[in-house]
């Protein structure tokens, strides 16, 4: 696992956000790809470069689903890019670390845990371990309330293979605000558990 929060290995699934423009944003990348392509063309008219009978000019689609490629994965997160194309999406990616503590059920256990989210454009991925289990999530959303981000997830949550007796698979919910550096929540078992508590957490510097 790597310091950024990503985790290569692990499918990512889509998640929603309540101000999405990415339909227009792809319109613009649409345009932006048929400029390129024809700028290419005319700069190889106005030099009378000829290419090798084995070369072509790339399509206006092929450029397209490069440019779309490139700004899911990486190009969403830069400033300038964000301030051209309008991304308004809160880039939440990275690890934290803290404590979940139950409020109820379980008798007011406190455990340390680490969160693992791992985000692109249009996808994403939560994580969470503690000491005898690890949670992932399967639908995600991501809010803002009062300029602050609000992810919302349903997890499924699995014992490692040395965690005591008694525990299994479990389903659960979680909603976190980000404000800066910390990440504070709350999350929720299925009926088989019937408990709830809270998380404080911190960023990874």
């Amino acid at each position: 696992m790597g310091r950024n929060g990503t985790h290569k290995a692990i499918t990512m699934h889509s998640y929603s956000y309540d101000t999405d423009n990415k339909q227009t944003i792809l319109f613009w990348i649409a345009g932006i790809s048929l400029l390129l392509v024809y700028l290419f063309a005319t700069i190889l008219i106005i030099l009378k470069i000829q290419l090798w009978w084995f070369v072509q000019i790339p399509s206006a689609l092929a450029v397209y689903l490069i440019l779309v490629k490139r700004l899911e994965e990486s190009l969403w997160k830069n400033a300038y890019i964000r301030r051209i194309l309008g991304i308004t999406i809160p880039d939440i990616s990275g690890e934290y670390y803290g404590s979940a503590k139950t409020i109820k059920g379980e008798g007011g256990k406190e455990v340390r845990v680490r969160l693992f989210i791992s985000q692109d454009w249009t996808r994403m991925v939560i994580r969470l371990e503690a000491e005898n289990s690890v949670s992932k999530s399967n639908v995600a959303s991501l809010l803002t309330d009062d300029g602050f981000p609000v992810l919302n997830y349903q997890y499924e949550n699995k014992p490692k293979v040395d965690a005591k007796d008694g525990m299994h698979v479990h389903k659960g919910y979680a909603q976190i605000e980000f404000k800066d550096r910390n990440a504070n929540g709350e999350y929720f078992t299925g009926r088989d558990r019937e408990t709830y508590g809270k998380l404080d957490l911190v960023k990874d510097k």
